[in-house]
């Protein structure tokens, strides 16, 4: 119920924009004039409310310029302020060097106008945006980005130099790249900085890894290597076992063929235990050794005698 609440709230606020007829603010960029309510898009920048409510001619006409920024970022932040999102549209064709500079807009305006959720969503837009990475036009990006945020950035100007790195083989093949990188009017040189930075970090989260690995297999080495005296040590004690039953039946056939007659009813034995000369043996091992009863002297001539 509460969620469906918060449903209803969120498109209602995004009504209340394309009605014009409550609103008591207006802010003009480029051409475009958008009509807005206070109590909307003050609540949610500590900018836009200081020039609405502070000594600035905007609190006294309900008016506000601003020409940093084209129109159509000013209208992502706003579709933001009242319904909780923006959008980007590209065609399916578009580089991804478009899409990008279109949230580095975003996240730019964000700072600018003290959009903290703002700032945020396009950060994860950017990133999402850059998974389908293209070398094309790439330099576009790294020039806005460099152009419109903050050096101390914690938003997308990480993401840009982590996302630099990643692609840096292919984008050292690219001309435009390396020669817009290598000039210093371009002012790219914090740039550099950043990425070796993240090339830094990187290096090092490859070298933990690279400890991690081979501390586990060090570690499973050494299990393996237990386990094999614990194998060695188990055969030693069976092969032991072994000679012992070997000796205890030879012993026990011994007696058998030994013995003529039962102690008991005094009745002479018909047979006698045999070892054979074949032995079974399994790849190329002896695994056991096979007896046979023989019958034995007189028994032999009577049943031969019956026979005939």
């Amino acid at each position: 119920m509460e969620e469906l609440q918060a449903t209803d709230l969120i498109a209602n606020l995004a009504e209340l924009r394309n009605n014009a007829k409550y609103s008591d603010l207006q802010i003009k960029s480029h051409g475009e004039t958008f009509k807005v309510h206070r109590i909307v898009v003050c609540s949610q920048s500590a900018v836009l409310d200081r020039e609405c409510n502070g000594d600035f001619s905007e609190a006294c006409n309900g008016t506000i310029e601003h020409t940093m920024f084209d129109s159509i970022t000013m209208d992502r932040m706003l579709k933001f302020m009242y319904s909780g999102c923006y959008d980007v549209d590209a065609h399916e064709d578009a580089p991804m060097a478009s899409v990008l500079v279109a949230h580095v807009h975003v996240c730019a305006i964000a700072e600018y106008y003290d959009v903290t959720r703002l700032k945020d969503l396009a950060a994860e837009n950017f990133k999402a945006a850059a998974r389908d990475f293209e070398v094309e036009r790439f330099i576009e990006v790294v020039q806005a980005v460099h152009q419109h945020t903050p050096a101390v950035d914690t938003g997308i100007r990480p993401l840009l130099s982590a996302l630099t790195v990643e692609h840096l083989d292919h984008l050292l093949d690219d001309n435009d790249f390396v020669n817009a990188i290598s000039h210093e009017e371009n002012g790219l040189h914090t740039y550099l900085i950043d990425l070796l930075r993240a090339a830094n970090v990187r290096y090092e989260q490859s070298s933990r890894g690279h400890n991690e690995d081979r501390t586990n297999a060090e570690a499973y080495a050494n299990h393996l290597g237990a386990r094999h005296e614990e194998a060695q040590e188990y055969r030693k004690t069976l092969q032991k076992e072994l000679s012992l039953m070997q000796q205890v039946l030879a012993r026990a056939v011994e007696l058998v063929n030994g013995t003529a007659a039962c102690k008991k009813c005094g009745k002479c034995f018909a047979a006698e235990l045999e070892k054979e000369s074949q032995l079974c043996r399994s790849n190329n091992r002896v695994t056991s050794t096979r007896f046979v009863v023989r019958l034995v002297g007189k028994v032999m001539r009577l049943l031969n005698t019956a026979g005939q």
